[in-house]
């Protein structure tokens, strides 16, 4: 009897030390499957946190069960915990780390679509002594709900993916309208030979009214994308803590981006005002007016004072209009960049 006793013992020991080796693999099994790819020390250690409350329970039930059971019977149930807890680890561990995988690369593809935006709409250098070549930030956006998914993870790569959509709109009309922008040359207003003609004093009338026309679309779709942008927050289908987190990020840049584009806009509308003024100058003169070897000519000298006055304010509006323009593109990039430095601290 002693030696059968030994015997049991030893196999009792034997079939609970596998259990125990089980038991580590399992419990490491998050982090072998978190040092791969996509998974951070925060997720992974949540991860844990999760398994330790459920080994726990599962010992304590176990526990119970096999309180009056003879040590064989407590080594095997000990073994088949440890087989069903890896199996499970392992099942956990995996869909942790897919769903880490796809929330990494759709918050890529939403960084490259942010990136693209904000290129799109970097405001171009005015050229003098025009405003020519105005920064296009309009967007045309759609309102769009991601798809209600299986899991939370599901919900948040489709709210990244509707994010994207909407940068992705919001770069496409920037570019358009950086186009439109660029097609409207007002570079050569200030030529003698435009200012002593009536048909170019007109066709350059024309464009300055383009011009505000497209300052004002710009204006309007920004408003119009950054409310669309507000209600998709407010409605789309995803956890709170997420919303709540998106949302303020979104917060924090509206102000600055409304007042740097409304500084731009004034800017830029001053700086055609003042070149209408010219047009309004040269219009009222023709007849009084002469070209001499490239140079404008005037007959009297008040003329001459009333031309260089009007001048030196569409100098002094270009000026400020591309100390605004540097402004904005050194907030977009530094935008940029914020971007970048969070993405790659996640």
């Amino acid at each position: 009897m002693t030696t059968e006793n030994t015997s049991s013992e030893i196999h009792a020991r034997r079939i609970g030390i596998a259990a125990y080796l089980l038991l580590g693999l399992a419990a490491t099994t998050p982090f072998l499957v978190g040092s791969l790819d996509g998974m951070s020390a925060f997720d992974t250690g949540r991860l844990l946190g999760q398994m330790a409350m459920a080994f726990v329970l599962a010992i304590a039930v176990l526990g119970l069960a096999l309180r009056s059971r003879t040590l064989t019977t407590k080594s095997y149930g000990r073994l088949a915990l440890s087989i069903g807890f890896l199996a499970w680890s392992a099942t956990v561990s995996i869909g942790a780390w897919r769903d880490a995988h796809r929330l990494t690369e759709a918050e890529k593809e939403l960084v490259e679509a942010f990136m693209q935006a904000t290129v799109s709409a970097t405001p171009s250098q005015p050229s003098a002594p025009a405003a020519d070549g105005f920064p296009p930030q309009s967007a045309q956006t759609q309102s769009v709900n991601s798809a209600p998914g299986s899991s939370i993870t599901d919900k948040r790569v489709a709210f990244m993916k509707g994010v994207q959509v909407q940068a992705t709109n919001w770069a496409t009309e920037a570019g358009a309208l950086e186009r439109r922008f660029a097609a409207i040359d007002l570079s050569d207003v200030l030529k003698p030979e435009n200012l002593t003609s009536r048909p170019a004093i007109a066709a350059f009338r024309q464009k300055i009214r383009q011009m505000q026309a497209l300052i004002n679309e710009r204006n309007a779709a920004l408003r119009r994308y950054l409310a669309d942008s507000a209600e998709y927050f407010r409605t789309v289908d995803i956890d709170e803590p997420s919303r709540s987190e998106a949302t303020s990020s979104f917060k924090a840049g509206m102000d600055d981006t409304l007042n740097a584009y409304d500084e731009l806009g004034t800017a830029q509308l001053a700086s055609l005002q003042n070149i209408l003024q010219m047009l309004d100058f040269a219009e009222n003169n023709l007849g009084r007016t002469s070209v001499q070897d490239g140079q404008i000519m005037f007959q009297t000298q008040l003329q001459l004072g009333q031309y260089h006055s009007i001048l030196a304010s569409i100098q002094r509006a270009a000026v400020q209009e591309e100390i605004v323009t540097k402004k904005m593109t050194e907030l977009q990039k530094t935008s940029r960049q914020s971007l970048l430095n969070e993405h790659n601290k996640n």
